[in-house]
C-alpha cells in the first residue's frame, strides 16, 4: 500500500506504483500498463473529488480470489457514478473506460468514513496464481 496526499502529483505516483507492482509479480508490459491507467483513472477521481492539501488517499493492490484487485480509498462518502456519454464533454468518460479495462469494479463506503474504489483486473495466464 501506498499513502499519498491527495494533490495532482499523487496520480503520477500511484499510476507507477502500481504499474510497478503488476510488473514485479510477472505481469506482462501489456497488462501492468493496462494496470497503470486503471490506478490514474481511480487516483485522479480520488484526488477530483475528495482531494485537497492535507487530505489523504491510499493505493492498495493484493490478490483476491477474484484475481488482482487495486483500491483505492479516499475521504469522500460521495458515490463514484458513471456519466452519460455525451461527445461534447471534456471530461466523464473514466468510468466507462473503466469497465471496458477491468473484469469488474464497485465502491463501498468505509466505516471510519471515506470510501473505497475497487477493480478487478483483468487476469492474463502471467499472473494465475500469483500471490501478494
Amino acid at each position: 500500500m501506498v499513502m499519498l496526499e491527495a494533490v495532482g502529483e499523487a496520480v503520477k505516483v500511484g499510476r507507477d506504483w502500481v504499474g510497478d507492482w503488476v510488473w514485479n509479480r510477472g505481469g506482462t508490459e501489456d497488462c501492468a500498463y493496462t494496470a497503470a491507467v486503471v490506478a490514474s483513472e481511480l487516483v485522479t477521481n480520488a484526488v477530483q473529488h475528495a482531494g485537497g492539501a492535507g487530505r489523504g488517499i491510499a493505493v492498495r493492490a493484493y490478490v483476491s480470489e477474484a484475481g488482482p484487485v487495486l483500491e483505492v480509498i479516499d475521504q469522500s462518502s460521495e458515490a463514484p457514478e458513471p456519466r452519460p456519454f455525451s461527445l461534447t464533454a471534456q471530461s466523464g468518460r473514466g468510468l466507462a473506460m473503466l469497465a471496458m479495462l477491468v473484469e469488474a469494479w464497485g465502491w463501498h463506503p468505509r466505516v471510519s468514513g471515506g470510501k473505497s474504489v475497487w477493480a478487478v483486473l483483468r487476469v492474463e495466464p502471467d499472473l494465475e496464481g500469483v500471490t501478494a
